[in-house]
């Protein structure tokens, strides 16, 4: 007998219901049973009810910011930290993710991706857990069938390579941009120059966006693999007051501290 669900969406997770009980699955040419992969987003009970008042299926901030990748979300997850007006607005994961044993309130929830405002006009996604290329497509218009930003940031890092000679000493930030920008160009932030090349969710919010005339940059730090989350987080402090709202322009992203909506994720799911 499966066991009993709290949300419909939650019968996506293969482990909160008995195999047994779920319904005949396609068969892959190898003869294994192969699930459709799913995303699963859920508001919060607030924005879920204010959505309904308004008789509206998206929110529409003016910027959506994402960091993607363990350290990108680690340093968006310390601004989030800093922000007193910051409030977890939702989730969003995909049905492969592993989430036994898994705490939503613990400092880095790294099976959830979480949807936080960080002011009226600007949404961040931290987005910790890698995503497969071949569903990066789900997750990306999940997230859009939610949100429909005016601009769209994108926070992500890569690993320096042997041909990357300047990047012996230091991390540095690079950037792409949608050729539809409008917005000024952010100064002293080069193009990140070919060979190198973005993949996984960055590239499909530049092609997302391409595609349908919007707004979109996307900051990628380059990186050893010795480099620390401060020496990251410093490389990305040119753009800080992109992501940042005004009560917390003035510190800067720290990297110790505990991000105050933390358990604000238990809400979600009680």
């Amino acid at each position: 007998m499966a066991l009993q669900l709290r949300y419909p969406g939650e019968a996506d997770f293969s482990s909160r219901a008995a195999l047994n009980d779920l319904p005949p699955s396609p068969t892959s040419t190898n003869g294994l049973t192969k699930r459709p992969v799913t995303a699963v987003f859920r508001w919060s009970p607030h924005v879920r009810a204010s959505l309904q008042r308004q008789n509206e299926s998206k929110l529409t901030p003016n910027e959506l910011v994402i960091a993607t990748g363990r350290r990108a979300a680690s340093i968006m997850q310390q601004i989030v930290a800093c922000t007193p007006e910051a409030r977890v607005l939702g989730t969003l994961v995909l049905s492969t993710t592993f989430i036994v044993d898994t705490s939503l309130s613990s400092l880095d929830p790294s099976a959830v991706c979480s949807i936080v405002s960080l002011s009226s006009d600007k949404v961040v996604v931290v987005a910790p857990l890698d995503v497969a290329d071949e569903h990066v497509w789900i997750w990306i218009e999940s997230l859009f069938d939610h949100i429909a930003p005016r601009n769209v940031i994108s926070m992500s890092t890569l690993m320096s390579l042997t041909y990357d000679s300047e990047l012996h000493e230091a991390c540095v930030l690079r950037m792409l941009r949608t050729t539809s920008s409008v917005e000024a160009p952010v100064h002293d932030v080069p193009i990140l120059a070919s060979p190198r090349f973005v993949t996984g969710i960055p590239a499909a919010l530049l092609t997302y966006c391409e595609l349908r005339q919007q707004d979109c940059s996307v900051f990628v730090t380059l990186h050893h693999s010795s480099s620390t989350v401060s020496q990251i987080a410093a490389a990305f402090h040119g753009i800080t007051p992109l992501v940042q709202v005004e009560s917390t322009k003035q510190g800067g992203p720290h990297v110790s501290g505990a991000p105050s909506s933390a358990n604000s994720f238990e809400a979600l799911y009680s």
